[in-house]
């Protein structure tokens, strides 16, 4: 590199030999600042671009969209090979539901009296989940039935992929996806002809409506009440979620209007939700039933520690706790990488998409 001399050119004229000559910037100070010194060209009508800061960016794109769809069908085809692979008979509650469906059924449309009194000792209205699956078991058997709960837990991955997406990005929404597509209760769920399955898809739905129409008119919540309470219907122990959901509708309407139009959501939510289920158990006999098979129920003696424990060991914590390690660790290189004036200016190459997954 050679110091550059003083030339006589005309601004804007290009010149080859003056172009090709590069300049070092001055040292200031007894010693040159570590790291390094990038060269300039000299040529006037010439400029550098803006640098962006990261490698890769978050805005929505065809490919990328394409690309995710792709990968979140692999994940739902994994999901339905695990669930797929569990064998066994019929276990006592999916007998009884089938049958209770069937008799439901007789004493709905053909006049014949209900002496199993099922609304008594179901966990869930008998009119709803056990009619659907005596149903489809007059039309295809047991194996049915189970197949329409893995369609069901499938579709609930679909729904957890499709907010997350709205929420966050695609990256966020396939990691989401795929833990939740694997995990132990998920391929339990799949192969069980019970109404768990149905409500946690019903439940998937109403958090996907509230997140889609958080940003909108502060009345479009009012459209997820009929599946809220439709869930709660198929089974009662689901109105245990639906704190948790008015919570996610307060949060994604905060991030965009604020605290004041978030709170006004939440509560036309939590408004319409208690209208309807107070209708529901005002015309209906449930009462009792959700009295008998959820609130009073008799309490064990197993202490709330061991019960924690018993999640963390069931659940498998130990993988979401190296996931997010992995993802902390990882993720401040790749910051420390992309900020301007670490010393490394090199964008990542084409094979960092698969390594991230």
């Amino acid at each position: 590199m050679t110091t550059t001399e003083d030339h006589d050119t005309t601004t804007g004229q290009y010149d080859g030999e003056t172009t090709l000559r590069l300049r070092v910037p001055a040292v200031r100070g007894a010693r040159s600042a570590p790291g390094y010194l990038f060269e300039e060209i000299t040529r006037a009508d010439w400029v550098l671009g803006r640098v962006p800061d990261t490698g890769w960016s978050a805005a929505p794109s065809g490919r990328r969209t394409r690309v995710a769809r792709a990968l979140l069908a692999c994940l739902l085809l994994a999901q339905a090979t695990l669930s797929l692979r569990l064998h066994n008979s019929a276990f006592e509650d999916e007998a009884l539901y089938v049958y209770a469906g069937h008799a439901m059924i007789d004493h709905l449309f053909h006049g014949v009296p209900d002496y199993g009194n099922f609304d008594s000792y179901f966990s869930g209205s008998p009119a709803l989940y056990p009619v659907l699956a005596a149903w489809v078991d007059s039309a295809a058997g047991l194996t049915g039935v189970r197949l329409m709960s893995l369609t069901f837990m499938l579709g609930v991955t679909a729904l957890l992929y499709s907010l997350t997406r709205l929420l966050f990005n695609e990256r966020t929404a396939l990691c989401a996806a795929g833990i939740f597509a694997v995990a132990q209760s998920t391929l339990f769920l799949g192969n069980l002809a019970t109404y768990d399955a149905m409500a946690v898809f019903l439940l998937a739905l109403t958090a996907r409506i509230l997140v889609r129409v958080a940003p909108g008119h502060w009345a479009l919540p009012l459209t997820a009440v009929p599946v809220a309470a439709l869930t709660v219907g198929v089974k009662y122990a689901s109105a245990l979620y639906l704190p948790t959901l008015c919570l996610l509708l307060v949060l994604a309407a905060h991030r965009r209007l604020g605290a004041r139009e978030a709170l006004r959501r939440g509560a036309v939510f939590t408004a319409g939700v208690t209208v309807l289920i107070g209708i529901g158990l005002s015309t209906t006999d449930y009462l009792d039933a959700i009295r008998s098979t959820t609130t009073d129920r008799a309490h064990g003696g197993t202490s709330a520690g061991l019960m924690l424990w018993d999640c963390a060991r069931w659940g498998d914590c130990s993988s979401p706790w190296r996931v997010s390690a992995r993802c902390c660790t990882g993720g401040g290189r790749d910051s420390a990488r992309s900020r301007p004036g670490t010393g490394s200016r090199r964008c990542p190459g084409g094979g960092w998409r698969w390594a991230s997954f």
